[in-house]
């Protein structure tokens, strides 16, 4: 075929493709049989500035990759040899071409088909066989896209990423570190059927109850769907049942209650099992398990309390990034920095300025460390200025808790890092505040953004929750003087 008629077909393949808007649906928990890791060597060219040239059409399957390096996945490709670091803010134009064949299992037939990103410096758009199949620009939120209209079971696809270091709000996550570039979390491949459960809320209490609400997608208007299961201990003991009402709706709610629970804390980290099945019309279609910490959260008059139990937290940051690795860190390294921080009689970590890699979270879950989650925006201090970044944060928000919300480890949410306080920061603040109840959520801020804030009395008014007895918000003023602190 020649170059011409390629870059024909090309704009032909382009023109009959839609592109459809991300979608986060709920990992399966059936691995071994509906999961794939795209970890590994993908093929890679790396173009500096932001044109790709010849290249561009590098995303169709019969464009020759021949010629080109491999780049291991996940990773950041300037500790990879492919361009000079920066820091902060200086990040340089660059774009990333990932291409690699993805098969899919033939006994997949009949189920949705979903990509999912864990994480990706700064921007993307994906591909399958020439066709976009979505873009996204939060370079620390897991985004899931559905490809079960480009994925054929039985067959072999390919798969192409077009990374770019500055897309719009791309300064929202470079912050005060270096800022490294490429696919620096892990890719998945995965199967659901078609009706499945898309959300899963999980609420505790220190009496031991155990309040479960699960969004199903994919259901007819006349499908009946129920959610059952049961809640084990830590030596796989059943100690609780539970059942959703059967439902046409998508909304399920059960709840359950397990009899003299451990509860979780950092110094006690106990986590049952909570085993569901989602089943429709009277047969299993979906299995899901997940671990849950029994605690409750309590704040009111300048004291945090932890299943009734006053607590000081006492820890350091933690952000992913090795020397060795980049933003690709490690379950090993991980586990050590926590046990070093454990050694050190720790009990919390702030993760700046994004959330962490999943499996941080689920380490300090089972090891006993108290987390302040952030959603992702630190620098970009004009974008606050600009009312269309409304949405994008809020996005950014969204995804964090939807990822994040059922981690006992999770006590705080931090609210970007150290910004301005902006119209749409606030009002961010105050949409977290309402996705979760169950948590405060805080603005760090430095001493000058904290004077403005507080002598200004910026938003703290009745009228957005503030100054209230049930204020969603813990005040969080960075490097304070002595003399500030009252």
């Amino acid at each position: 075929m020649t170059k011409m008629n390629r870059n024909i077909l090309g704009m032909v393949l382009l023109m009959a493709s839609t592109t459809a808007s991300a979608q986060v649906a709920l990992l399966t928990t059936e691995k071994a049989t509906y999961t794939r890791s795209l970890s590994g060597q993908w093929d890679f060219k790396y173009i500096a500035g932001s044109s790709a040239g010849s290249d561009s059409l590098f995303f169709m399957p019969e464009y020759d990759t021949g010629a080109w390096k491999t780049i291991k996945v996940p990773g950041n490709w300037e500790l990879q040899g492919f361009a000079g670091m920066t820091y902060g803010k200086k990040v340089r134009a660059g774009l990333g071409l990932y291409r690699r064949t993805i098969d899919i299992p033939a006994e997949w037939d009949g189920r949705g088909i979903y990509l999912c990103l864990e994480g990706v410096n700064f921007g993307y758009t994906l591909y399958v066989d020439g066709h976009e199949a979505g873009s996204f620009n939060s370079s620390y939120n897991r985004q899931t896209f559905d490809i079960t209209r480009f994925a054929q079971p039985g067959h072999t696809h390919t798969l192409a990423v077009r990374v770019d270091t500055r897309p719009r709000g791309f300064e929202f996550d470079t912050n005060d570190d270096w800022s490294l570039s490429g696919i620096s979390r892990d890719v998945l491949l995965f199967a659901l059927p078609k009706v499945h459960i898309d959300d899963i809320t999980i609420h505790t209490s220190m009496d031991g109850r155990v309040d479960i609400e699960a969004l199903v997608a994919g259901k007819g208007k006349k499908d009946k769907t129920v959610i059952e299961g049961e809640i084990t201990d830590a030596e796989g003991n059943r100690v609780a049942s539970l059942a959703s009402a059967a439902t046409t709706s998508a909304r399920h709610r059960a709840a359950a209650g397990v009899p003299q629970p451990h509860l979780w804390t950092a110094e006690t980290p106990y986590l049952y099992t909570v085993s569901l099945r989602l089943k429709l019309n009277g047969q299993t279609v979906q299995t899901y398990n997940g671990k849950v910490g029994i605690r409750e959260i309590a704040w009111n008059g300048g004291i945090y309390r932890i299943n009734g139990r006053p607590v000081k937290f006492h820890g350091a940051t933690h952000h992913d990034l090795s020397p060795v690795n980049g933003r690709s860190i490690t379950d090993e390294e991980m586990k050590r920095d926590l046990q070093m921080m454990k050694d050190a009689n720790m009990n919390f970590l702030r993760i700046p300025h994004y959330p962490p890699a999943p499996r941080l979270l689920e380490l300090c879950d089972s090891i006993g460390m108290y987390v302040m989650c952030e959603v992702p925006f630190g620098f970009g201090e004009s974008n606050l200025k600009d009312s269309t970044f409304l949405d994008d944060l809020k996005n950014r928000a969204s995804l964090t808790l939807r990822r994040d919300k059922n981690h006992p480890s999770v006590v705080v949410w931090s609210v970007g890092n150290e910004n301005p306080v902006t119209d749409i920061g606030l009002k961010t603040g105050l949409y977290v505040a309402s996705l979760d109840s169950t948590r405060p959520f805080t603005f760090p801020m430095t001493p000058s953004v904290y004077k403005d804030w507080a002598e200004g009395h910026k938003a703290f008014d009745r009228a957005n929750g503030f100054n209230s007895r049930n204020t969603p918000y813990i005040v969080s003023p960075h490097y304070p003087r002595p003399s500030e602190v009252a």
